[in-house]
């Protein structure tokens, strides 16, 4: 990324404020307008490393967002409904005798890994949301 700032060139006539004799640039003058420009010049670097800060932090919200956007559905669609459908399935074969403990609380355990998926995509997603709307000071239509 290039910077889209510039070195200031700064060069500030000073005057005798009482009598607006002009000073010209003695050594004093000299050392305060480079001291002005350095001055200058660091808020400048800074406020390019802000610029930089805010666009990367964006950025990775942006692509979080629309990662957790296009993950919701099918977790909600696919994976929450097969985990739910599976559970009573083994329920009743381990009622039966068909099935061990162990399958049923194997199918339980889907189930909630499956919810435990989904809620930590939903917080990826209002994380994602806040930043986005935190940085542009505007609502992200959902």
């Amino acid at each position: 990324m290039g910077s889209r700032h510039q070195e200031a060139q700064c060069f500030i006539p000073i005057t005798y404020a009482r009598q607006g004799v002009y000073l010209g640039y003695s050594r004093v003058c000299v050392a305060v307008n480079n001291a002005l420009c350095n001055a200058s010049n660091r808020l400048t670097t800074e406020i390019c490393a802000l610029e930089a800060d805010i666009e990367n932090e964006v950025g990775n919200a942006y692509q979080q967002y629309t990662t957790a956007q296009a993950l919701l559905p099918r977790i909600e669609t696919d994976m929450l409904n097969q985990s739910r459908n599976v559970r009573p399935t083994i329920e009743y074969s381990y009622r039966r005798g068909q099935s061990r403990v162990v399958e049923f609380f194997d199918a339980q355990r889907a189930v909630n890994d499956t919810k435990q998926s989904y809620n930590n995509v939903r917080a990826a997603y209002a994380r994602s949301l806040y930043v986005i709307q935190s940085v542009c000071r505007k609502a992200v239509p959902q």
